[in-house]
């Protein structure tokens, strides 16, 4: 599968929407309210997005999510187009009724520790898919390329897919990735989730003791945004 391709099946349209053009009209048209950072909303119908990547700090790998969106009046219509350097929120709204929100935020820079809540340039649409009373929890698509060059081993290629874990607490404009799902040998695994509540005493102890199971954690990794809920009280 190519990034293209990943893109446009994971990105803004992770509930089933594909990418919509204005020329595509056999397309879905989501209708959608962007709220701008000075608190103006627009409503319409997205006609496109424009993707874009940050690095994942702890773990170098490339998160995709949207940067911009094109939006009109009507379905067919030619749109204005939004970054969302310039937005808080967008809501997608699908014909079935379903509603999927993105948090405009920025991400915490490569090479970074978390704590530092260091910023990226740009801010990138998250999708929420935890939403506690303190804590909000995203999803993104990852790429990693793996690879070597050897006049005597040859070369070898590798492209793995996966999805970026991330939060924000509710009032931060940055998010924070805290795991990233991975084949082969994995080294380090918990020290980088702990690096991730780093700034939350209580949740880093909670991950160092026993209490802390990986292997439950890795089949849902959103429920370990419940219990900061509870250690952030």
């Amino acid at each position: 599968m190519n990034i293209k391709h990943f893109i446009l099946m994971f990105a803004i349209l992770l509930a089933c929407v594909a990418n919509v053009s204005a020329k595509d009209k056999n397309k879905p048209t989501p209708k959608c309210v962007l709220t701008l950072l000075n608190g103006e909303k627009v409503t319409g119908y997205i006609t496109n997005e424009k993707t874009g990547n940050a690095i994942v700090a702890l773990y170098g790998c490339k998160a995709y999510m949207p940067v911009e969106v094109t939006i009109s009046a009507k379905p067919g219509e030619k749109g204005t187009k939004y970054k969302a350097d310039d937005a808080k929120e967008l809501l997608v709204i699908h014909d079935t009724g379903e509603k999927v929100k993105f948090l405009s935020l920025y991400t915490t820079k490569a090479f970074t520790m978390p704590k530092n809540l260091k910023k990226t340039g740009h801010r990138s649409f998250w999708r929420v898919e935890y939403e506690g009373a303190k804590v909000i929890g995203f999803i993104a698509p990852t790429k990693e390329q793996y690879g070597y060059s050897s006049p005597t081993m040859g070369s070898y290629h590798s492209v793995e897919y996966s999805w970026a874990y991330g939060y924000c607490i509710k009032g931060d404009d940055v998010e924070v990735t805290y795991y990233v799902p991975r084949s082969g040998i994995k080294i380090g695994e918990k020290k980088n989730i702990r690096y991730a509540f780093e700034r939350f005493p209580k949740m880093d102890e909670y991950i160092k003791n026993d209490a802390f199971d990986l292997k439950k954690f890795k089949d849902s990794p959103l429920d370990l945004l419940k219990t900061l809920e509870k250690k952030m009280k």
